[in-house]
């Protein structure tokens, strides 16, 4: 993920050309370089240099270690050791205590492949966790703090009522987007984006902060944090399988539930568990399939944004495709520079607009 990048989803916001234009006029941003500094004027030339703690800015609340590489939310509310050891100790267990017991009472191909597969399923969404709660979301960097001076000067508008910048407007695919300005990070916020208060920081494609793995889950880590809960899932249905055939034997072992649950607390507090997590997470990955099908992220859901049409939406295939593929892409197809313009209120060039996803 290099500065290439960032700059021109960041240039969507490119200032003044199209505020100071004449009433009505509607200019396309300089999508294409990545040399306009306008909205991120501290870019740097790598983005990597960006996530040291030398170069980090010190009101960011995130953690950043490994030369930049690893990066994590606040230490405080980081329950990523916590969940590590939770995922460890059920996954031990159940490949140390449950599975051999089961492979003795049920042998054969069918048995060993169900363990294989849970353990598998297991191995992918631990890595899988690791890795989104250890990875850049999609900060954006700081901007300077001499772009908010250049707007009170030649914003011909001025302040609104707050004393910040007013917001800016975007055409994409024939529809209109606010985008606002945040004073934390000192820009106006790319499309998608948001600012996560636990982290203090702006997060490109922003779906939400994550207080189980610790971190905000964005446009550089989604795909992983995905993949982790429905991979999880389908090894927790077929542990659920595995530790349901154990008690069945167990309890024709002891004769009764009574006894079952005296002399087994803890296979049947395990199971109990199980059955839970993966009810849970099940339905938690369907919720996120079905976001994933309509290019929507977390917070645009919840918050319903988009009042009357997603401009980001696609076929499924391609809203699958721009996530787990090209994460960072801004359309599911074409070039952006061809369906983002800059839009100024009340332009006749484009009267049948819709006007939605104001926030």
């Amino acid at each position: 993920f290099g500065s290439r990048e960032l700059a021109a989803m960041v240039d969507y916001m490119a200032w003044p050309g199209d505020i100071t234009a004449a009433p009505g006029a509607l200019r396309k941003p300089p999508i294409k370089g990545s040399t306009t500094p306008d909205c991120c004027p501290a870019l740097p030339p790598g983005f990597r240099e960006y996530r040291t703690p030398e170069n980090y800015p010190e009101d960011g609340k995130s953690h950043i270690f490994c030369g930049g590489r690893c990066m994590t939310g606040p230490l405080l509310s980081n329950n990523l050791p916590l969940m590590t050891l939770i995922y460890a100790t059920c996954m031990g267990y159940c490949f140390l205590v449950i599975m051999p017991r089961f492979l003795e009472l049920y042998p054969g191909l069918h048995s060993t492949a169900l363990c294989v597969g849970c353990i598998a399923c297991g191995a992918v969404g631990f890595t899988s966790m690791l890795i989104t709660g250890l990875t850049d979301p999609g900060v954006i960097p700081r901007g300077d703090p001499s772009f908010r001076e250049r707007i009170e000067k030649n914003d011909p508008r001025g302040l609104d009522g707050k004393g910040d910048p007013n917001p800016v407007w975007i055409m994409v695919n024939n529809v209109v987007l606010k985008q606002k300005w945040c004073n934390t990070c000192n820009m106006y916020r790319p499309p998608r984006a948001s600012h996560c208060k636990l982290c203090n920081n702006c997060v490109l494609r922003h779906d939400h902060h994550c207080n189980v793995l610790g971190n905000c889950i964005g446009a550089r880590n989604h795909r992983y944090f995905i993949v982790a809960v429905g991979f999880t899932a389908i090894g927790m249905i077929q542990a659920d399988v595995i530790v349901g055939h154990y008690l069945l034997a167990l309890l024709e072992e002891k004769g009764t539930i009574q006894a079952l649950l005296r002399e087994m607390t803890v296979p049947v507090a395990y199971g109990g568990f199980v059955l839970a997590l993966s009810t849970f997470l099940s339905m938690f990955t369907l919720f996120h399939i079905y976001l994933t099908s309509n290019n929507l992220t977390t917070r645009e859901s919840l918050k319903r944004v988009y009042k009357y049409e997603n401009p980001f939406k696609g076929s499924c295939l391609q809203n699958f495709g721009q996530l787990f593929c090209r994460p960072l892409g801004l359309l599911v197809k074409g070039e952006a520079d061809t369906h983002v313009y800059h839009y100024c209120p009340g332009s006749p060039q484009h009267s049948d607009a819709s006007m939605g996803g104001l926030d």
